[in-house]
């Protein structure tokens, strides 16, 4: 079928290139346009290949995907073979094609013994040749070209114009050239663009029926994401030195990403776990506090212990009286001549899998010290061991019951039989007793001035098996338990009685000042990782639009060849695909990789492992993260680069 133009037109703003243009090209022949630049002859072609839309007239008889082009420059991609290039259409198109007839479109233009080269490797004509072999092996009937010879000198010229006269007896050959001589020469028609229009120098009709044999009928051009990541691929590692550089930065964003929350999700259990190792996590002080008197904002409350119902709310059962008043919770105490501010906690439970060094509290005399009060004390495990510590207080035994007092004093000398296992971070001198052996020995003490009272032998057991003194300042107004579960156990009395029991232990007291120094890193750490996806996001933009610059002839030929918008997302889309998985993989192996070295580190520095070893829902974010930085900053710069940069490639010199 003839393609005509029917009083065609065209302007470039107010520049008018063409009017009421009328012309009727035939199936085949070599069809050469001559003129000089800026006559129109690559508006001529992109009118006639669809890139350009008459102003007024039609052009008819021209199907788009059987008109193939060979451009000014032969937009070869640097990162294929000879061979790969030429067989570019059939990705774009994912049509099937017999060697045979490649190997065909391969000899006849002589190319065989360049297939396995790379176009650096080339000449000018022999790129040239093997940007025409790519448009044969696209198929149809029509193939143009604009200034295909201008770069090449006259020995390459004849050989060019000599292929196309051969190739002219089975297509339409048109071609827009300043080369007169070849042209005048082997030209079937031949034209000249001047006053807005084409005037013909000759035409030797030599329409007839062809004997060319079609590759393939292209009747629809479909892109494969598949074929998309075997060019990007080929692509990514020709520049493998600034692809790998890139993807190393985004990695280690992420990996940032990953370690911020990463830390974030176990910091709290990693904390619980380490304070669980402390020799007495279990233990825990419970009180319930009554207001005495008010005014206004004023409230004097008082602490006793808690009521027969709050206790079987809670299901407690044989609550522990605190021996605080005997043993002081904090007390200054002598040690390898150093004075020591050291907090006394009972045991209950001889575990010795929280030892570190020794033996479990077997006697009255037997005490547990953590390696804070070492260090204060200046000595090391194995010096400590068998040391002695003496410990002596004063204390009154009154009540509202008697008129008379007794004071008493305790003194008792300790023997350290064991270094407990928890760290040095977040802790303090810690002395741990036996509760039921020292409850013994203060039990058993004598209170004589209140026995002559009472006129019999009363002991401390006595006052501490009585219900009527369970709110003396002796008893110290609260209770101990051992429970086995700390935390669970102050959540249970804050859901039930949230203003009026109060808990406390030493894991609790630890954990609630830990807690608010972790509030405040947090609140830093959010910042930064804030502040890093934005950087993640700006870095992965630079790189995708400086990759999709580097690979813009590509963009073009996609364009040029299957005239769908759609292939050239998918093309975006596939660089972004193998940019985000390979830096996905690099943050998997490098955040296990971290995870064990970082948690390495604290343990090194008596430190909780913070970090998990591999956290799946914080490497679930870090792909969604990392997807809609490559989705953003991959979809952002590819309107411009259609639009502008595309064009730039396939148009010619006018």
């Amino acid at each position: 079928m003839s393609i005509t133009f029917n009083n065609v037109s065209f302007s470039y703003n107010t520049n008018n290139i063409f009017k009421n243009l009328n012309l009727t090209l035939n199936d085949n022949g070599l069809c050469v346009i001559l003129g000089p630049s800026g006559s129109g002859k690559t508006t001529f072609l992109s009118l006639l290949s669809g890139f350009l839309k008459p102003d007024t007239g039609e052009i008819t008889g021209v199907d788009k995907k059987s008109i193939a082009m060979v451009f000014q420059s032969p937009l070869l991609l640097d990162y294929l073979t000879v061979y790969e290039n030429i067989t570019l259409p059939l990705r774009f198109t994912d049509e099937k094609v017999s060697k045979s007839s490649i190997d065909e479109i391969i000899s006849r233009l002589n190319l065989e013994p360049l297939k396995n080269k790379y176009p650096y490797h080339l000449s000018g004509g022999e790129q040239v040749r093997v940007s025409l072999a790519r448009a044969l092996i696209k198929g149809g009937n029509t193939i143009i070209l604009d200034e295909p010879t201008g770069q090449l000198d006259e020995t390459n010229s004849n050989v060019i114009f000599k292929i196309l006269k051969d190739l002219s007896k089975d297509h339409l050959i048109i071609l827009v050239t300043h080369d007169e001589t070849n042209s005048i020469k082997l030209a079937d028609y031949l034209y000249r663009l001047e006053n807005r229009g084409l005037k013909c120098i000759f035409n030797n009709d030599i329409s007839q029926p062809t004997n060319k044999k079609e590759i393939k009928d292209i009747k629809k051009s479909r892109f494969r994401f598949k074929n998309a990541l075997f060019l990007n691929k080929k692509f990514l590692l020709h520049k493998k030195k600034r692809a790998c550089l890139s993807i190393i930065f985004l990695a280690f964003n992420m990996l940032l990403i990953f370690l911020g929350l990463n830390f974030n999700s176990h910091v709290s259990s990693s904390l619980n776990t380490l304070l669980y190792d402390y020799y007495s996590s279990d233990v825990v002080k419970i009180y319930q506090e009554e207001e005495v008197a008010s005014n206004g904002a004023m409230h004097l409350k008082r602490r006793k212990v808690l009521d027969e119902e709050t206790l079987n709310i809670l299901d407690i059962k044989n609550p522990a009286l605190n021996l605080s008043y005997f043993i002081k919770e904090i007390s200054e105490i002598t040690f390898n001549k150093k004075v020591i501010d050291t907090s006394f906690y009972p045991n209950f439970k001889q575990d010795k899998n929280k030892l570190k060094l020794g033996k479990p509290i077997e006697n009255l005399n037997d005490i547990i010290v953590n390696e804070a009060f070492l260090k204060e004390a200046n000595m090391t495990n194995e010096q400590a061991l068998n040391k002695k510590i003496t410990i002596s207080n004063d204390v009154l035994i009154y009540s509202n019951e008697f008129e008379k007092s007794d004071r008493i004093n305790i003194t008792l000398t300790f023997s350290i039989k064991g270094i407990s296992k928890e760290q040095k971070a977040f802790n303090k001198p810690c002395i741990y007793y036996s509760y039921n052996h020292v409850l013994d020995y203060i039990s058993n003490i004598d209170l004589p001035n209140i026995s002559l009272e009472l006129e019999k032998n009363v002991k401390l057991i006595n006052l501490f098996n009585d219900n009527k003194y369970s709110n003396d300042d002796f008893l110290s107004n609260s209770y101990l338990l051992s429970v086995d579960n700390v935390f669970e156990f102050a959540e249970k009395v804050k859901r039930l009685f949230p203003d009026k029991v109060t808990i406390s232990s030493q894991i609790l007291d630890i954990k609630k000042s830990t807690s608010e120094m972790i509030k405040s890193l947090m609140k830093v750490l959010s910042l930064f990782l804030a502040l890093n996806t934005l950087a993640a996001l700006m870095l992965t933009f630079l790189v995708i639009y400086s990759l999709y610059e580097d690979n813009i002839r590509l963009f073009a030929l996609l364009k040029a060849f299957t005239r769908e918008k759609k292939n050239i997302i998918i093309n975006a889309l596939s660089l972004l695909a193998i940019i985000l998985m390979t830096t996905l993989s690099i943050t998997f192996i490098s955040s296990i990789i971290s995870s064990l070295i970082i948690n390495a580190v604290l343990v090194s520095k008596q430190l909780p492992r913070f970090l998990a070893i591999f956290d799946f829902n914080s490497f679930l974010f870090v792909i969604l993260i990392a997807s809609l930085c490559s989705l953003i900053a991959g979809l952002l710069p590819l309107r411009k680069i259609k639009e502008k940069e595309i064009n730039e490639q396939l148009e010619g010199e006018d």
